[in-house]
């Protein structure tokens, strides 16, 4: 069984926010798509989009917990930008 356990050690914060934001323009693009149709049900367009609210969760809820429990300058000025991103 693998680890699928993060480990904070490989959060690199030079690298989070142009993360955040691929992540984000990737999400916005598929949301597109999936709107531009006529019939939507809920496994064409809800279960998508909920996979990808847990793509989002699985990326900001780590960084955001290191930003919480360690909070050190470089953290929270990457954290701190990626807030607007948001």
């Amino acid at each position: 069984m693998p680890n699928d356990l993060l480990s904070f050690t490989d959060i690199d914060t030079q690298s989070f926010k142009d993360q955040l934001e691929r992540l984000l323009n990737s999400h916005l693009s598929h949301i597109d798509n999936l709107t531009n149709t006529s019939t939507a049900t809920w496994n064409s367009l809800i279960t998508p989009l909920s996979e990808m609210d847990a793509e989002l969760e699985n990326l900001w809820s780590p960084f955001s917990h290191l930003n919480n429990v360690t909070n050190t300058d470089d953290i929270r000025q990457t954290f701190n930008d990626c807030l607007p991103v948001l």
